[in-house]
């Protein structure tokens, strides 16, 4: 047993603690976990205690290094997961860090699917296959891709989209040998993420290489 002999605040963050044990630094706390337990000049502490008491700092520092880490934009579980164990974290501490950002709201596969669809398909107009592609990069489930992309790239809505890139590439290669502006519009689309049957319906709508087949 070791007795706190002091307690004192931290010049450059206020809200983190030093705790000393006979006389001696032992450890630093963040303000929630100091009154969470309670801890007081004058209280005996077991190496059990101690022990509980770091466990949940090092818990609160992943969770606060995740959380810094989502303030740019949304991201994926799997995002966060990775991030965390380049810094370091062991898989339990990234399991349990996931857990609390679930229920703060923080992270949630399905929300930021569907943002980065409305992002990728009004924005950069991608076609379903690219976007299939880049969510499975995320580690998204099967299930929410399915659903989701679904609901969003239907036949009309990827042909529509299909449509605008083609006519404003078209734009920039006007004057070239027809057959080469088709080959061109073909290789872009396709990258773009769109099937050779949107495609060629794109080219046949825009009579561009002699396209009637």
């Amino acid at each position: 047993m070791k007795k706190i002999t002091s307690i004192e605040q931290q010049k450059r963050n206020k809200d983190r603690y030093n705790i000393y044990l006979a006389e001696h630094f032992a450890f630093g706390v963040c303000v929630e976990t100091l009154l969470s337990h309670n801890m007081k000049e004058g209280d005996e502490l077991d190496d059990d205690f101690v022990n509980q008491v770091l466990k949940v700092e090092e818990q609160n520092k992943a969770v606060s290094f995740a959380m810094h880490f989502l303030t740019a934009r949304k991201r994926s579980e799997k995002e966060v997961s990775v991030k965390m164990k380049q810094k370091g974290y062991e898989e339990d501490l990234i399991e349990h860090t996931l857990i609390k950002l679930r229920e703060f709201g923080y992270i949630d596969d399905k929300d930021f699917t569907q943002s980065l669809i409305n992002d990728r398909r009004n924005l950069k107009k991608v076609g379903k296959r690219l976007l299939v592609q880049e969510l499975r990069m995320k580690g998204i489930d099967t299930e929410i891709i399915e659903e989701l992309v679904s609901e969003s790239a239907t036949d009309d809505s990827e042909y529509e989209n299909a449509l605008a890139l083609a006519g404003k590439k078209a734009e920039n290669l006007s004057g070239e040998d027809p057959r080469s502006i088709k080959n061109k519009l073909y290789q872009f689309l396709l990258r773009k993420g769109y099937s050779s049957n949107i495609i060629t319906r794109v080219l046949r709508q825009l009579a561009v290489g002699g396209s009637e087949e």
